[in-house]
């Protein structure tokens, strides 16, 4: 039940049909990390109301999270106006790398289509992406009263630095 709000119908049945389920406990692997953040939403969001503002947002990530549980991903947590998703875990999958690129080429397609344009209100908006792959440590943390599956290591870090370096560089994804 808890994987199900994570992860594709597919990715689900293969953690349950599994032999190694120890990942909530904590492994460590190679992993493509990718992060997306919407830019122009500062100015977007101070000038429409609240209600709009929360409107756009979850039809933005009602799209993008299909197209990641689609090729793969898994969506660990939104961040605002952006979002931090992971391939290759908890199941390995020998193409993630593949399976991450395409999923950031179908959010890129998704920012640039008259369906985005239309949820924001021809606001202009863009989508900058970054995809790093590194060994990371992924699994349930918290504690008893909130946690989460979730990534951390340096290869996180990294992903994110990258995906701000969109802006410097107008660029839409970028790829390590």
């Amino acid at each position: 039940a808890i994987f199900s709000r994570y992860v594709s119908d597919s990715v689900l049945h293969e953690i349950l049909a599994a032999a190694d389920q120890d990942f909530l406990s904590g492994k460590r692997r190679r992993l493509c990390i990718l992060m997306a953040d919407i830019r122009g939403f500062t100015t977007f969001s101070e000038s429409r109301e609240a209600t709009e503002v929360v409107k756009f947002l979850n039809a933005y990530f009602a799209r993008v999270t299909e197209i990641i549980m689609q090729n793969g991903g898994v969506v660990d947590k939104f961040l605002g106006d952006g979002l931090l998703a992971f391939f290759n875990a908890p199941v390995e999958h020998p193409d993630f790398a593949d399976q991450a690129l395409k999923a950031a080429i179908q959010i890129r397609n998704f920012a640039e289509s008259p369906e985005f344009e239309s949820i924001c209100g021809n606001a202009g908006l863009k989508v900058g992406i970054a995809l790093n792959i590194g060994s990371v440590v992924f699994g349930n943390i918290g504690s008893e009263k909130k946690a989460e599956f979730t990534v951390i290591g340096d290869a996180v870090n990294s992903c994110s630095r990258m995906e701000s370096l969109n802006k410097d560089f107008a660029t839409d994804i970028i790829v390590s």
